[in-house]
């Protein structure tokens, strides 16, 4: 994985971590290590600070919706978050954010793009999601909703 490519993390979710996909995007964050879920946990969280990224993978046990059958145990690709500038930890992705979306589009620019309402959004329009059937898509943007700050996509909610 050479290029961080929004739109190719849709296909990743779902697989598991011992997949190639996702082995080469943990390698891209620089995680070498077999993962593992630290008891009592449902998930592993990969902060990619240097990418503006974050990477969770999920329990098979405990997913809402399984894309396929699973081995008892297997940690499964659920989420990756892209962040844009202004965020205290992490740097600004700086791939291709997926469907066309731009942190530099404004709010109301990027729901256009989408092509339909979310299915749901805070009162405060701040935090915003679209359901398709094998993935949904969320974007939060700042208090004033002046701009994209997260994109992030994950496997269907329920």
């Amino acid at each position: 994985m050479t290029e961080l490519n929004g739109n190719d993390f849709v296909s990743l979710l779902g697989q598991t971590s011992d997949d190639e996909g996702p082995k080469a995007l943990l390698a891209a964050c620089g995680v070498s290590r077999k993962l593992k879920i630290k008891k009592g946990d449902l998930t592993e969280v990969i902060a990619c600070k240097d990418l503006g990224l974050e990477v969770t993978f999920r329990d098979e046990r405990h997913l809402d919706v399984k894309k396929k059958e699973y081995e008892d145990g297997a940690l499964v690709l659920s989420n990756i978050r892209m962040y844009g500038s202004g965020h205290q930890s992490f740097r600004p992705f700086e791939g291709a954010l997926p469907f066309g979306l731009s942190f530099d589009k404004k709010p109301d620019d990027a729901r256009t793009a989408l092509g339909d309402a979310p299915a749901v959004e805070n009162p405060q329009r701040t935090l915003a999601r679209w359901d398709r059937p094998d993935y949904s898509l969320f974007i939060r943007t700042d208090a004033q909703r002046e701009r994209v700050t997260e994109v992030s996509v994950q496997l269907p909610v329920k």
